[in-house]
């Protein structure tokens, strides 16, 4: 599992989803740029706070306003702490998309508006961070080789390839050789199976 740890790792996080609910075109901003916006399209601009206390009805007011005259433009807010309730009901009135985002960057709607859009085209898969090029649709997550839980994953998998082998390696011995040793690799191929088992969902 990947989680997101930055609010720079927040914003390329809230690209992806962003590409994922059609804005295909979606980038990060540059800091500072287009009036405080972190994620803008053709299409959208999106807004992200990454941890602190829950959103506020004052933040949501400066998307709002960062969008000025270009009405064409659809609103989406990405929060780690969720949003007031006098939040939720000026992003309801303005027609604003709130969604809720936990530490492995999955996305889940905060409001109606938010709501309707991820039923229309939300496909919820996971995408990378790690680098951000320019109209290239978003490439599946690779955890490989990514801090601990990266590697509990590939060890599960090792760790089971090792138990079918024992397996069948002791099918083999128990119809050949001695039913004893078949049993006594049947029983060594389980135990690395509950083994890998235990890894792997510790690794979730």
């Amino acid at each position: 599992m990947v989680y997101i740890n930055t609010p720079r790792e927040a914003e390329f996080n809230a690209v992806a989803r962003m590409r994922s609910l059609g804005y295909l075109d979606a980038h990060v901003c540059e800091p500072g740029a287009d009036g405080g916006v972190d994620a803008i399209s053709e299409r959208a601009l999106g807004q992200v706070k990454h941890k602190g206390s829950q959103v506020g009805r004052p933040d949501i007011q400066r998307l709002y306003g960062a969008r000025g005259d270009r009405t064409h433009l659809d609103l989406l807010f990405f929060s780690a702490s969720g949003y007031s309730r006098h939040a939720v009901d000026y992003a309801d009135e303005a027609g604003i998309m709130l969604f809720t985002y936990d530490l492995s960057g999955e996305l889940e709607p905060a409001n109606d508006a938010a709501y309707a859009l991820a039923e229309s085209g939300y496909d919820g898969f996971e995408y990378s961070d790690d680098e951000y090029v320019e109209n290239e649709a978003p490439r599946p997550l690779d955890i490989t080789d990514r801090g601990p839980a990266g590697h509990s994953g590939r060890l599960y998998n090792q760790i089971g390839v090792c138990s079918a082998v024992l397996g069948t390696v002791g099918l083999v011995a128990a119809e050949r050789w001695s039913t004893a040793i078949g049993l006594l690799l049947w029983t060594f191929a389980l135990f690395c199976w509950i083994v890998g088992w235990s890894v792997g969902r510790s690794s979730r």
